[in-house]
């Protein structure tokens, strides 16, 4: 194999390699998306609502809004993995000819300062 032939395998492997790492960031924003709307169907009970006028209910009440808070802020975070990695891993793997192109210049020309 010539290094051409490498440098377009390499950047095929990152492409999958993305796409794995995008894969495995999906069970996150599911369950962001499920969680945010179990918790605001179950924040809306009037019965969550009052539990804010005794001291144990409103102190019950903040730590499901922190615990909502930072579930969301993970959430967020995965979708945010999902979008950004399904994106560069589609750019490694179908649109990469560019990226090739500039990579295999500079291979090309640091092998003629070489010789």
């Amino acid at each position: 194999m010539t290094k051409d032939d490498w440098v377009w395998l390499a950047i095929r492997v990152l492409g999958l390699l993305l796409l794995v790492m995008a894969i495995s960031s999906l069970p996150g924003a599911f369950a962001f998306a499920y969680i945010d709307y179990v918790w605001s169907v179950a924040l809306a009970e009037p019965d969550l609502k009052g539990m804010a006028d005794w001291e144990a209910g409103a102190k019950l009440l903040k730590q499901v809004m922190a615990t909502q808070e930072s579930l969301s802020i993970y959430g967020i975070a995965s979708c945010i993995e999902v979008v950004v990695y399904s994106c560069a891993s589609f750019y490694f793997i179908k649109k990469g000819d560019k990226l090739h192109r500039i990579v295999s210049s500079g291979i090309a020309a640091s092998d003629a300062d070489g010789e």
